[in-house]
């Protein structure tokens, strides 16, 4: 699947492709493509991408590039998983937290409304990072335990 967004997004945005391929060639690969696109006003879009590279040393890049009603790229760090968090999770509640949003030109978003949201996902991801996941972590080794003495028991 990863391998057909990212063929999708050098076709969709080839302006991105000699920034991709100079991070892939320092030793990072694309973990997440998110494409989208926003109409603006009749007849104008804004479509965007935004790839997600990582090395093996857990230092991650964030590319996103616009084209449409103006054109961008740009290249930002991106603070590393913290151990223990799930290899599905993209977000943390620190990442979640310290997001900021550009104002935009034409019709931005109410800035109460983003912070009030980003609050709640924030206490969501903090719910999910310091106690499901702790507590799922929990459940594989009373399961990998009782396991084992079913095994034990069998012989």
């Amino acid at each position: 699947m990863l391998a057909t967004e990212l063929k999708r997004l050098l076709q969709q945005f080839p302006h991105i492709k000699s920034e991709y391929e100079r991070l892939q060639n320092t030793g990072y690969t694309p973990t997440d493509i998110l494409i989208r696109s926003t109409a603006i006003w009749d007849g104008e879009d804004l479509d965007t991408a935004e790839v997600m590279m990582e090395n093996d040393e857990g230092k991650r890049l964030l590319i996103t590039v616009s084209q449409g009603y103006f054109n961008d790229i740009s290249v930002k760090e991106v603070q590393p998983r913290k151990p223990g968090i799930h290899h599905n999770l993209m977000l943390n509640d620190a990442l979640i937290h310290y997001k900021r949003f550009n104002k935009s030109l034409f019709r931005g978003y109410n800035m109460n409304e983003v912070d009030e949201f980003l609050d709640t996902v924030m206490k969501d991801y903090t719910y999910l990072e310091h106690v499901l996941v702790k507590e799922n972590d929990i459940l594989k080794k009373e399961i990998e335990q009782l396991r084992g003495r079913q095994m034990w028991q069998r012989k």
